[in-house]
């Protein structure tokens, strides 16, 4: 009889190194550090849904996602008017916080204490949570719905987002009874727990957020409506978008925001979803029009530091999009190293998108060779990106389309909002929350699941999907028939080999040898 002798799997070695980086002591390589990444992004599974204590149709939606900075912990705001926490990766949910007069729409962490949250609902009222007593600790009333709320670094201040008002609240000093935010001046900041407004605007404010560094605070500010541009179908649907500003934060000298850092006259977005700043802090990642006037758009990253040739806002990677996933944008979120970049998408029934999905379903071979229904037609609702020259999809996570007869073709799960799971500095999955409530979390795909997929129909300029199998890794793309690679040259260097490592006062200092200190300001 032969001994067949199996081959080592490389999954074991990558395995091996990749639990090494992300436990015990810090890891020392970013670029390993980024292999790591990219290899766990490109294994995701097909993704498992989170049980809920509720029914899907009583949650109602889900509308933002936070996770704690440790990656222990991620918080969810409903339709049900509730915020719910859940471990990380069990997707054991541990808490349901109730007391919200309307649906909360933003959620986020503490950037030190796990236990410690913030959340702001349509109903003018931002509460602080603790969420190891399942209390609220704090709670304000505004004048106007909250959109958006976020937390300096060291976690002191809230900047809060209420109608066309821009307001700090220092949270942990107690507001005297029956205070409300009247204030119109820009007061000092530091309590006694009244709210201070920082920034008034002509129309709504629908995000705000501190830059890593917190020497910079980004809002966005609805634009108004401009006539269709010329030759435009009548009955075409004006794109919502954002007027972006960074401004210089200084808590000790706080005075009116009149010299921006940068400004972005229009951007894809509905709330703080749409725009991330990279956790590095040299990069601004949003969904912007592919020329000053044009009614066609571009995902983009842009640059936040001055080197060289470089200025702050020039445009360093990006893709183009079809008017289909524009319209459908929700999400652009970084991952944890800075090197990669997720999209997510809400597509409607009447979207083109589907609708190409759908004519090219045939649904009369609706039944598999053994007889049993196959795999439904599926459509990508998170895209993944390499975040370098190329910018390549390395990822695409689809949901299944609805097909029933008699019905339009619409997304099972339209993305109200998708973000990286951070453990120990890699993005170790991906979770989304969705229109019908529903959350599902994608892994690091195990056994069967390891399958790899090709990516589909692309709308950038390449995409590509990866599996291992014995010791090598192969790749698909969209342009290209299926290669083998070494694992170890799939290893990405960010932004030509440039690493950077943050330092005090937000300034940023370039590692490459003879290279200065970068500085924000």
């Amino acid at each position: 009889m032969n001994i067949v002798r199996r081959r080592p799997r490389a999954t074991a070695g990558f395995s091996f190194v990749r639990d090494r980086e992300t436990g015990g002591e810090p890891p020392t390589s970013p670029d390993l550090l980024s292999w790591v990444e990219d290899n766990t992004l490109r294994r995701l599974d097909r993704g498992k849904y989170v049980p809920l204590d509720r029914p899907d149709p009583l949650v109602r939606s889900t509308i933002s996602i936070a996770f704690s900075h440790d990656g222990r912990y991620f918080a969810s705001t409903h339709g049900d008017h509730s915020v719910k926490v859940f471990r990380y990766p069990s997707g054991e949910q541990i808490a349901c916080l109730d007391g919200h007069p309307r649906t909360p729409w933003t959620v986020r962490f503490h950037p030190k204490d796990s236990s410690i949250l913030a959340s702001g609902c349509l109903g003018c009222e931002c509460r602080v949570w603790d969420v190891s007593q399942g209390e609220c600790i704090r709670k304000h009333t505004f004048a106007s719905s909250i959109s958006c709320v976020s937390f300096n670094p060291d976690g002191s201040l809230l900047a809060i987002t209420s109608g066309s008002n821009l307001l700090l609240w220092n949270y942990m000093e107690a507001a005297p009874n029956n205070s409300r935010s009247t204030s119109s001046a820009i007061d000092d900041i530091r309590g006694p727990g009244v709210p201070r407004k920082l920034l008034g605007g002509v129309n709504p404010f629908h995000m705000v957020d501190f830059h890593p560094s917190g020497t910079m605070l980004m809002t966005g500010e609805k634009n108004r409506s401009p006539p269709p541009p010329t030759g435009a179908p009548s009955n075409q649907e004006e794109q919502f978008t954002l007027k972006l500003v960074i401004h210089r934060f200084d808590r000790r000298i706080v005075k009116k925001f009149d010299d921006p850092v940068l400004e972005v006259p229009r951007a894809v977005a509905y709330n703080d979803a749409g725009i991330h700043f990279s956790p590095c802090g040299t990069m601004l990642a949003a969904c912007i029009p592919v020329h000053e006037h044009s009614d066609s758009f571009k995902i983009a990253v842009m640059s936040l530091v001055k080197r060289n040739q470089i200025k702050i806002g020039t445009v360093m990677y990006e893709t183009a999009l079809d008017r289909g996933h524009v319209t459908a944008l929700t999400n652009l979120k970084f991952s944890s190293t800075s090197h990669h970049l997720l999209a997510g998408f809400s597509f409607r029934p009447k979207n083109p998108v589907l609708r190409g999905h759908a004519e090219h379903y045939d649904q009369t071979a609706g039944r598999g060779a053994d007889g049993g229904m196959r795999r439904p037609n599926q459509v990508g609702v998170v895209d993944i990106y390499n975040v370098s020259e190329k910018f390549e999809m390395i990822r695409s996570l689809r949901a299944d389309m609805d097909l029933t007869e008699g019905q339009e073709g619409g997304a099972e799960d339209e993305i109200n909002v998708a973000v990286f799971a951070p453990v120990f500095g890699i993005a170790d999955g991906v979770v989304y929350g969705t229109q019908k409530g529903r959350i599902r979390m994608f892994q690091q795909a195990t056994g069967a699941d390891m399958k790899a997929e090709p990516c589909g129909e692309s709308h950038a300029d390449s995409c590509s999907s990866s599996a291992w199998t014995g010791s090598t890794a192969t790749t698909w793309s969209s342009h290209r028939a299926p290669y083998v690679v070494p694992p170890i040259s799939r290893r990405q260097r960010l932004r030509n080999t440039l690493v950077r490592e943050q330092a005090p006062s937000g300034d940023y200092r370039d590692t490459t040898p003879g290279s200065n200190p970068v500085q924000l300001r």
